[in-house]
């Protein structure tokens, strides 16, 4: 199975490093706006560094973002959109408001694809030790595909109900 992450920030990396030691991940590609920091990454990890979130996203049967903001996840959305495979699942780990993962489900929608918003609790400890809470909203057959990827680096994961489930549960707690 092919896996791209994008965003390799102070959560992002930890993601990545555990889907790398996956015994079901088959090709692991990842890719950061930041100069070197993919290359930097996969010195220290098993991974292929991608050049854009096109070639990263081309092929894969799943993406894990993990952005800083809605700006950032709204401007992945436009690249990322157009060029994801028919079928694959996109999580998102990051914080956004609710209205825009409505916005980015319906795209990846239309797109035959899928998208879960699933923010996360645990901070960067949680990341590098694999116990972070997942609070996710989406799609339920995408959910379940999902859920085996996600627990590589999360010991909860809740399907809290439809798009934009996951961001409302995540404001509350």
């Amino acid at each position: 199975m092919r896996i791209a992450v994008l965003g390799l920030g102070r959560m992002g990396w930890h993601l990545a490093a555990h889907l790398s030691e996956s015994a079901a991940v088959d090709e692991l590609v990842v890719f950061d706006v930041v100069d070197g920091l993919a290359s930097r990454w996969a010195d220290e990890n098993s991974g292929e560094v991608a050049d854009s979130v096109t070639s990263a996203v081309t092929g894969a049967e799943f993406i894990i973002t993990s952005l800083p903001a809605d700006q950032e996840l709204q401007v992945v959305a436009d690249e990322l959109v157009p060029t994801i495979t028919t079928g694959a699942v996109w999580v998102d780990h990051s914080t956004v408001s609710a209205r825009l993962a409505r916005t980015v489900n319906a795209s990846v929608s239309a797109a035959d694809a899928y998208f879960l918003d699933a923010p996360v609790s645990g901070g960067v400890d949680g990341a590098r030790k694999g116990v972070l809470t997942v609070m996710v909203g989406g799609d339920e057959g995408a959910f379940a595909r999902a859920e085996p990827v996600v627990g590589s680096y999360a010991s909860r994961i809740r399907r809290m109900g439809g798009p934009g489930a996951g961001q409302l549960t995540k404001m509350v707690n």
